[in-house]
């Protein structure tokens, strides 16, 4: 829609393109024989609202296409005002969503297409027909798409409602891919929350039917990539990554070769700085410059960045990172300011894991009654009940390690998460399968090795939702005398549920083990279908830094591709969990069912415990709340499952956090 002059002036100085759009919407009155698109009685209205915008917006080089509204139907008044705006403005492009490929429209773009719509487009030059077409109509309209191709450009998708904008990577791919594919407009810019405060003087973000209006549209205001008070939310950094203009391509990492691909239309590469750093996750080992770097406009070069091997660690990885700064200052941006980065893993030779060192002179004593079964040596000790089958208690440190609430603090399955806006479209099934309050049942609990030096419980408990659907958790923990703890699982779920949010383990943590630390991706919340922008690596911060406060409280804080995670005191002390393989690990002071109740942020009261959240697996993020579901390849299907880690003490004595996590058994 016509914005404020100022915005356009705005633009034409920053040189933001912009597509100007007619003031014209009546999706309200449907899209049949009553939308005044179609009513000669509409036609000055159109064509007045359409004279208006470019005669006042002509002289804006900002504005490179002329749009002829938003949802206001297909017709005769948009055949009229379009072929005027063509006639008048000979220098700029036309496009009308509803007029799909038309004589007096340039650009197909179509709304909340899915990938798959977007590569089909590309395959086959332009849309298919609709299959409720005659063969003659289908013809027809290939004729029609044959003679006028047309670029696709969507006028709405990746639609950035609450925890958002999953599968961007392979939306930009297709782009990529395919020349008549170009681009799309993201909905939208900014949360439309209002500030408001509650009776306790607690602000909140306030949305439709929060000041007694009737009717409204709740929170379908609030789908901006940025939150009501223009803080950046992740979602907005990963648009940035895979929107960058400059490529990189790994051609031979052990010789330091790459190849960068220059998107720019207009300037060469040579006008930014290229930096790159060689490090193991946790340090800079070693950084340099690639200096003369001359690709210009839509070009490749290869390149070379002469780095050395390192002495290389026991089971480290190796991470080189390139980045491309601003060299001076500009109206929008300071010096060093970074546009465009990428992560490679050199595949370096390293030596295998060192193994824990052993204390001989350590002993496991093991003592049972009717209600519990206690595992301890010098330095640890875990009980287990054997009504419940979950671990009741651990002491690290003659600490308890767990919540107080013994009834529920020990590792139990979950395979539910706090709906996001995007799990609208499953949030309902999930909700009446009873997945958020599955009803656990010990079926088994045996003592299957028992010895000084290691002993095995096994325990099997029948995790019933409704609707006889429901899960079969059968878990071994090995515990050994130094305090580790491996614990194996095995899902295997049952009933007819076609998909779930995720897979994994809750655990509630005593409260004062806040320092939350993990290497995997980062440095902030991640997705399987949204984990572009992040660099793996070792990160830490408080727990209570975890929480992105959407406007309405959902999902939050997941973190993929962990291989290890850490929970520590202001000392130091506390816990590594080690996975098998990378998981997704989230820390967070509130549970999935805090979460899932409150409509806003002020409805959230932090609990005292950490809810520490271990998943084999997580269903993506997608972007249904107006658009597809998640990419078939991100949505988690329930099928039998196996994931393993261990729990390990910690403390400031056994080295750094990362030396002691790559320690094998």
């Amino acid at each position: 829609y016509p914005n404020t002059p100022l915005w356009y002036s705005l633009c034409d100085e920053y040189g933001i393109y912009l597509v100007d759009e007619a003031n014209i919407e009546s999706g309200g009155l449907g899209y049949g024989a009553k939308s005044p698109a179609r009513l000669p009685e509409w036609t000055e209205t159109h064509m007045d609202r359409a004279r208006r915008m470019v005669e006042r917006d002509k002289n804006h080089p900002s504005v490179i296409i002329w749009s002829l509204g938003n949802e206001a139907g297909r017709g005769k008044n948009f055949e009229i005002i379009g072929t005027w705006i063509n006639k008048r403005d000979q220098t700029r492009l036309v496009q009308y969503e509803k007029a799909k490929i038309e004589s007096y429209t340039h650009i197909f773009c179509p709304m909340y297409w899915s990938v798959e719509d977007v590569i089909e487009y590309g395959r086959n030059g332009g849309p298919l027909p609709p299959p409720s077409l005659s063969e003659e109509a289908k013809h027809q309209f290939l004729e029609k798409v044959r003679s006028n191709p047309e670029p696709l450009i969507l006028s709405e998708y990746a639609h950035a409602m609450g925890n958002a904008v999953g599968n961007l990577k392979e939306y930009w791919q297709a782009f990529r891919k395919y020349r008549n594919c170009q681009g799309g407009f993201i909905w939208d810019w900014v949360d439309q929350g209002l500030a408001k405060k509650d009776e306790q003087g607690n602000l909140f973000w306030a949305y439709g039917g929060d000041f007694g209006d009737m009717p409204n549209s709740g929170d379908f205001c609030c789908n901006g990539l940025v939150l009501p008070d223009r803080r950046v939310p992740p979602k907005l950094l990963e648009v940035k990554k895979v929107q960058q203009d400059v490529l990189f391509e790994a051609v031979d990492l052990l010789a330091g070769e790459i190849m960068i691909e220059n998107e720019f239309f207009f300037r060469n590469l040579s006008d930014f700085e290229f930096c790159w750093t060689l490090g193991d996750g946790c340090e800079t080992l070693q950084s340099g410059q690639i200096e003369k770097l001359d690709i210009p406009p839509q070009q490749s070069k290869a390149v070379k960045i002469h780095f050395r091997q390192p002495k290389l660690r026991p089971a480290a990885e190796y991470w080189l990172r390139v980045s491309v700064k601003l060299k001076t200052d500009t109206i929008w941006a300071e010096k060093g300011h970074e546009i465009a980065w990428q992560q490679f893993k050199v595949p370096f030779d390293v030596p295998k894991a060192a193994s824990v060192a052993v204390d001989a002179s350590l002993k496991l004593a093991i003592l049972q009654n009717d209600n519990e079964i206690t595992f301890s040596s010098d330095l640890f000790e875990a009980s287990f009940s054997k009504m419940s089958g979950q671990m009741t208690s651990l002491r690290y440190f003659s600490r308890q390690i767990l919540a107080n609430d013994t009834a529920k603090c020990g590792p139990v399955l979950n395979v539910y998460r706090a709906p996001t806006s995007n799990d609208r479209w499953f949030a309902p099934r999930m909700q009446k399968a009873g997945l958020d309050e599955l009803d656990c049942r010990l079926d088994d609990f045996r003592l299957i090795e028992q010895g000084e030096k290691r002993a095995e419980l096994l325990t099997t408990i029948d995790c019933r939702a409704k609707e006889g659907i429901g899960f079969i958790h059968t878990c071994k923990y090995t515990i050994l005398p130094d305090g580790i703890i491996k614990v194996e699982n095995t899902v295997m779920p049952y009933g007819q549920i076609d998909f779930l949010p995720k897979i994994g383990l809750t655990t509630l943590i005593d409260g004062s083990f806040e320092i939350f630390h993990w290497y995997g991706a980062g440095p902030y919340e991640s997705y399987v279908d949204r984990a572009e922008s992040c660099d793996i690596g070792l990160y830490s911060g408080n727990v209570s830094e975890q929480y992105v406060p959407y406007v309405v409280p959902q999902e939050t804080g997941n973190k993929t591709q962990v291989r290890y995670a850490a929970l520590t005191d202001k000392d130091g002390e506390g816990f590594i969990v080690v996975c098998d393989k990378p998981y997704s690990v989230s820390a967070l002071h509130f549970t999935e069912q805090q979460l899932d109740r409150a409509k806003h942020i002020n409805e959230l009261t932090p609990a005292k415990q950490v809810v520490l959240d271990i998943d084999c697996a997580h269903m993506g993020i997608g972007n249904a709340s107006c658009g597809s579901i998640p990419m078939d390849k991100y949505l988690l299907k329930p099928v039998p499952c196996s994931f393993t880690f261990q729990i390990r003490p910690y403390s400031k004595k056994d080295g750094p956090i990362d030396e002691a996590a790559r320690l094998k058994l």
